[in-house]
C-alpha cells in the first residue's frame, strides 16, 4: 500500500497590533527569500504529489529538492500539484504574506497513493493593524498609514525601515473586517474610518470615502470589555495599497489617541 504523509503546521501571523508602528508593525521578511525564513521548514518526505489541505489557514511556499532544478511554488487551500517525483521539500510562508496559522499538507508517495482536492472558500486572516483614532478635521500626511493591501506582497510593505515590497503573487478576497475599540466606551460611539489611494477606483491619494461605524457601550464597570463593531461590506472590499486608511472620532474627545485593532478575513 503506498504511503500518504500528513504534514501539519502552525505558523504565527506576519502582522501585529503596535501601539508606535500601526501600519508597519510586520515581522522582518529578507527581500530575495521566496520563503520566510522564520517560517522555513525542511522535510525529508519522497513523493511525486502535493497538496495543501483545503481547511488551511494560509498560502504555503514550497521548494522541492532531489530535482535539477526548483523555484518556490505557491500553494492555497485546496491547491495540488504533480512535480514528478522529489526527494523532500523545504515548506514555509510566502514572502510577503501577512497571515499565517494552522494547516496540513497532503503528500503521496506513488500514483497510487491518491487524495482529492478542488477549489475551496476557506475564509483566513490574512492581515491585522492597529489604527490611532484622529481627532475630527485633522490631517494627516499620506504614507504615514500605508496600511490597507488586497494583494501580497505590497509595494508599501515594511518592517523596521525594511523595504518588504516585491511583485505581488497573492489576491486575496476581502469577506469581513472585524473593528475592536482599545479602550472602555459608556456609550454606543460612532466613528468614521477614511480610505485614500484606493487601487480599485484608480484615484491616486487625493481623493477619500469614507464609513461610518459604531461601538457599543458598556455600564460594566468591574470588568470592562472591548467593544467590537464590523465595517461596511462595499468599504472593507476595497484595496488602499497606493494610500492607507486612517480612523477619525466624530465629536468625542475622548477616543482621540486611543486605538482601534483591525482584523482582516478573506479568500484566496
Amino acid at each position: 500500500m503506498s504511503a500518504l504523509a500528513q504534514i501539519a503546521f502552525n505558523f504565527a501571523y506576519q502582522s501585529y497590533f503596535d501601539s508606535t508602528l500601526l501600519g508597519a508593525a510586520i515581522l522582518p521578511q529578507a527581500p530575495g527569500q521566496a520563503i520566510v525564513a522564520s517560517t522555513r521548514t525542511i522535510a525529508q518526505v519522497r513523493g511525486v504529489r502535493i497538496g495543501l489541505a483545503g481547511n488551511s489557514g494560509c498560502p504555503i511556499a514550497i521548494r522541492f529538492t532531489g530535482k535539477s532544478s526548483s523555484g518556490a511554488v505557491i500553494l492555497t487551500p485546496g491547491m495540488a500539484i504533480e512535480p514528478g517525483a522529489f526527494e523532500g521539500f523545504e515548506y514555509g510562508l510566502p514572502f510577503g504574506w501577512l497571515g499565517g496559522g494552522v494547516g496540513a499538507l497532503l503528500v503521496a508517495e506513488s500514483g497510487a497513493a491518491t487524495f482529492a482536492m478542488g477549489p475551496t472558500r476557506n475564509e483566513v486572516i490574512f492581515h491585522r493593524t492597529r489604527l490611532q483614532v484622529q481627532a475630527a478635521g485633522a490631517v494627516v500626511a499620506p504614507g504615514v498609514s500605508q496600511n490597507w493591501p488586497g494583494t501580497f506582497p505590497w509595494a508599501h510593505s515594511t518592517s523596521a525601515g525594511l523595504n518588504q515590497n516585491s511583485s505581488p503573487s497573492i489576491l486575496v478576497r476581502p469577506t469581513k473586517t472585524i473593528l475592536r475599540y482599545n479602550g472602555a466606551l459608556s456609550a454606543d460611539t460612532p466613528v468614521r474610518i477614511y480610505g485614500w489611494g484606493s487601487t480599485d477606483f484608480s484615484d491616486g491619494v487625493s481623493t477619500y470615502v469614507f464609513a461610518d461605524v459604531v461601538f457599543p457601550g458598556t455600564t460594566d464597570v468591574n470588568n470592562t470589555p472591548y467593544s467590537l463593531a464590523e465595517l461596511p461590506d462595499a468599504f472593507q472590499r476595497l484595496d488602499f495599497s497606493n494610500g492607507g486608511v486612517l480612523a477619525y472620532s466624530l465629536g468625542l474627545a475622548s477616543l482621540v489617541g486611543n486605538f482601534i485593532d483591525v482584523i482582516r478575513y478573506g479568500e484566496i
